[in-house]
């Protein structure tokens, strides 16, 4: 390393390139900023990284970029201290444990909502937000069903909302702010969708948006659970990894193209259920003795793309999982790839069923 080198620094890390190691220091977030006068940068060049001098505010960098994105992560909330370039994020256990709760919650009303669907018992109860005038008729028949379905709802609510007040209260990550009020916010929308399903007399339309809103509620949840789990990454390097030094990948892209499939192929099974096109095609795995069956009425056209739909999300689930086994170590991939296993489990459960 040459150059000015900083009078204190977190720590030190070492390249090891050909046959030497060599001692390099992080730069501290100042330095990165160009705030200051005397913190190096890093410089990427064919044998490792070595200690720049740093040069004007905001140059010096070997990326484009990458003071404005540690600008950017600097201004999320981070806790930073001084000539520390790692930043540390504390949240109480409680949060996590109310997360998790919640999505569990989460998960047992959308299974109470297929058992009020699944019998036809939507307009077991007539009105709403109460029940035929008071907050607790007599549970038969389908009002048991619709009832339990509204009180697990009810129970929902009250979670999300004490979890949001107790994240914008204890989080420091702004975007993780951002995303409980946008569970709650989903949360009270799905509210508002139920009554209208019911008040309406379960038109097609509403009925999907209430299920296809269900199913985002539960991804935002379960997003939460994970963020604030102990066991994730609690330290930043905002200078490095923050700076979008890391290589990057394909395989979260892929995540995400899975995961939006999938929400997809569930709308179409929401379209399906809700127009009563569950048997327009009788047989399977042909359509009407054929692999593409005469596009007559709209019920076969939603039916054969809800079928497509299922070959695809097959597809991009198991290549989604062969990806994350093949891919290099990296760091917890023993979590990443129990959870790929999971889902391919969970694909042979969908298509048995």
């Amino acid at each position: 390393a040459s150059g000015p080198q900083p009078a204190m620094v977190s720590r030190e890390i070492v390249y090891r390139g050909g046959d030497r190691a060599d001692p390099v220091r992080r730069a501290p977030v100042d330095g990165v900023l160009g705030r200051g006068v005397g913190p190096p940068v890093l410089q990427r060049d064919r044998e490792g990284r070595r200690v720049r001098p740093p040069g004007p505010a905001g140059r010096g960098v070997h990326r484009p970029g990458v003071a404005r994105n540690a600008r950017d992560a600097d201004a999320e909330g981070f806790r930073r201290r001084s000539r520390v370039e790692v930043a540390d994020i504390f949240i109480p256990i409680g949060i996590h444990r109310l997360a998790v709760l919640t999505a569990a919650a989460a998960f047992v009303l959308i299974v109470a909502g297929g058992l009020v669907t699944s019998p036809g018992s939507g307009l077991a109860v007539p009105d709403w937000p109460l029940s035929y005038g008071t907050l607790f008729p007599r549970m038969e028949g389908g009002v048991r069903y619709e009832h339990t379905h509204r009180l697990i709802a009810g129970v929902v609510l009250l979670l999300t909302l004490a979890l949001t007040a107790w994240i914008h209260r204890r989080e420091d990550r702004r975007w993780v702010r951002r995303l409980s009020l946008a569970a709650l916010g989903a949360v009270v929308l799905q509210a508002l969708l139920g009554g209208a399903t019911v008040l309406l007399g379960l038109p097609p339309a509403v009925s999907v948006a209430h299920a296809g809103l269900a199913q985002i509620f539960f991804g935002l949840a379960v997003s939460l659970a994970v963020l604030t789990s102990p066991s994730r990454e609690r330290s930043y390097d905002v200078a490095v990894v923050g700076a979008g030094l890391a290589p990057a990948r394909p395989l979260p892209w892929l995540f995400m193209f899975t995961t939006a499939a999938i929400y997809l192929q569930t709308l179409l099974g929401a379209v399906i259920r809700h127009t009563g096109a569950a048997l327009v095609i009788p047989d399977f795995p042909l359509a009407f003795g054929r692999l593409i069956p005469p596009i007559e009425s709209a019920g076969v056209a939603v039916q054969f793309a809800h079928r497509v739909g299922a070959l695809v999300v097959s597809a991009l689930v198991i290549w989604t999982a062969l990806r994350v086994f093949t891919s290099p170590p990296s760091g917890g991939e023993g979590r990443v790839r129990g959870l790929a296993a999971g889902l391919l489990l969970l694909l042979l459960l969908q298509v048995a069923l």
